[in-house]
């Protein structure tokens, strides 16, 4: 998983097989670890969700997804997922991409690569 943060905006960029991971699990979280502590993100898919939610507490960002709204974008030809959360000094941004080496080039090397629905192989 890539995550860039960038003021009020993080970008977190999920791999097929993180992804496929996540719609299995329920769970990703990725760690930094640092000298004095560590910095874990995590994404979540939770069915009594109806809308998406992020915090931080105590060195981990936490993003909840709602399942039906993310199952359908992980299964779908969307390459983003984006909401915002409000805070007191304004609005947190949050994209979850796909982060797929190729989608159309005809230069791919091998068909793993390749972004379309059914390369996810993720099941029902």
């Amino acid at each position: 998983m890539k995550i860039r943060i960038q003021d009020d905006s993080i970008r977190c960029r999920l791999g097929r097989r993180e992804l496929s991971d996540l719609l299995a699990t329920d769970f990703l979280v990725a760690t930094t670890r640092f000298p004095s502590g560590q910095l874990r993100f995590g994404l979540s898919i939770d069915a009594e969700l109806t809308a998406p939610v992020v915090d931080c507490v105590e060195g981990l960002v936490g993003v909840g997804l709602p399942r039906s709204a993310f199952n359908l974008w992980a299964r779908g030809n969307e390459a983003s997922y984006a909401f915002s959360a409000d805070h007191d000094a304004g609005s947190l941004a949050v994209l979850i991409e796909k982060d797929f080496p190729c989608d159309t080039r005809a230069d791919c090397s091998t068909s793993d690569d390749l972004f379309t629905p059914q390369s996810l192989n993720l099941g029902d």
